[in-house]
């Protein structure tokens, strides 16, 4: 079935290239940046003025696009990354530059066979608003658009893990999703989706950063259903989501196979309310109370890639190089629960602030703190535009620890806290 697919898929690349082409059409464009940070106490081991480090990093991406023609599109992403100082004897950051550090971010032909839209190649994609899957990735995607624009559907094969060309197929890892957009009337839209991903060989896909989480076995069969919602009422913007992961990965005996049960509710809103703008995001996640073991259930809750970004310390957030303090999650969304509120304002054109309150506690005590509460977080965000076009963001943020945000049942005295910048422009 899959020698099939990926034929019938180089097939229909090969007859878009021969579509009869106009004049070819280059398209440019970019994104660049330069972040600072300092940190500290994120380590939970109360060790006072050694807990703190402080970096410069800087970000060069390079898109160029071929147009064929209305129907053909050969789409090219580069990534240049250095830390100021060097990291490595390949950094362009180092003293003397000349560093080696190109990567390939995105490479994938984009093409229309009728009302079906192609991409084959490397590219990016999001599903179930980040909570299943938000990362680049090998595969292909398949659109097919209603005419009035009301609906959509989206089938895409996703290439997770490739164990190599020899006769060690059994340890690859596949997917394969289905998406559709429905919009009733003006005002509410629905994304049901669902996912479903397999290996004859689970410990292959331990390279995964978000199904890594899971014990290795055979003949793993892992998927994901889920729906998206948007709802606007006048200016008041609504939006909820909803993920079940599930699945089996079979023991070598049959007493010893693993079970998933986790899900995941998101639920926010935008509110204008005179010169500010309200906002509020509110997330639960299942937990385990210990790290899966094979044999057991596994009801915490496990994306296909960990990629959700939330709060500055607890989740990354905007300064996303520097790690997470202790005992939070990340992006890896599994045990949590975080409730935010917050308001934007935006005095004159060229300036917004932006300020965020979370609090967030995991549904299972840690196994190794004993405890559940992460404690209350502050995020500060100030935009503003130099020049036209090159905008300067300060950020500042400070973590309120509780017990959780440690590294032993000692708990942590000191709460972390970060200010940086981030200097951006995009063509």
């Amino acid at each position: 079935m899959k020698k099939l697919l990926v034929f019938g898929l180089a097939t229909l690349l090969v007859i878009a290239f021969c579509v009869p082409a106009s004049a070819l059409e280059n398209v440019f464009g970019g994104y660049w940046r330069v972040r600072g940070y300092k940190m500290k106490d994120f380590s939970g081991s109360d060790i006072g003025n050694d807990d703190d480090a402080s970096q410069t990093t800087t970000r060069t991406r390079l898109y160029y696009t071929a147009v064929l023609n209305d129907n053909l599109k050969f789409v090219n992403k580069f990534e240049m990354d250095a830390v100021f100082g060097g990291q490595g004897d390949d950094s362009y950051g180092d003293l003397g530059a000349d560093g080696v550090r190109v990567e390939v971010k995105n490479s994938y032909a984009d093409f229309n066979t009728g009302a079906l839209n192609w991409k084959l190649g490397v590219q990016g994609a999001a599903i179930g608003r980040s909570l299943v899957f938000d990362n680049d990735f090998a595969g292909a995607q398949l659109v097919y658009r209603g005419m009035d624009n009301n609906w959509w559907l989206r089938g895409s094969w996703i290439k997770p893990y490739e164990s190599g060309p020899s006769n060690t197929n059994k340890k690859d890892y596949d997917a394969v999703a289905l998406e559709s957009m429905f919009k009733l009337g003006e005002s509410v839209e629905i994304r049901p989706y669902g996912v479903y991903s397999w290996s004859k060989r689970f410990q292959g896909a331990a390279a995964i950063n978000g199904v890594s989480r899971l014990p290795d076995g055979n003949d793993a069969s892992i998927y994901w259903l889920g729906l998206d919602t948007d709802l606007t009422l006048g200016s008041v913007a609504l939006y909820g989501s909803v993920a079940y992961s599930g699945g089996t990965i079979d023991g070598d005996n049959g007493d010893d196979d693993t079970d998933l049960k986790g899900y995941v509710v998101l639920l926010g809103a935008d509110v204008p309310l005179g010169p500010a703008t309200l906002h509020t995001k509110n997330f639960y996640a299942s937990g385990d109370a210990a790290e899966p073991e094979r044999g057991s259930d596994v009801n915490g809750y496990v994306g296909l890639s960990d990629s959700f970004y939330w709060s500055e310390i607890m989740g990354f957030g905007t300064l996303d190089d520097v790690a997470v303090s202790a005992g939070s999650p990340g992006d890896k969304l599994t045990n949590i629960w975080a409730i935010s509120i917050g308001a934007t304002i935006k005095p004159f054109d060229k300036l917004s602030i932006r300020g965020d309150v979370w609090y967030a506690e995991k549904p299972e005590d840690d196994p190794i703190t004993d405890d559940d509460k992460l404690g209350i977080e502050a995020d500060l965000h100030i935009n503003y535009e130099l020049v036209e076009g090159l905008n300067l963001e300060l950020i500042a943020a400070y973590l309120w620890a509780d017990d959780a945000t440690a590294i032993n049942d000692e708990g942590n005295d000191d709460d972390p806290y970060e200010i940086g910048f981030q200097t951006s422009l995009s063509f």
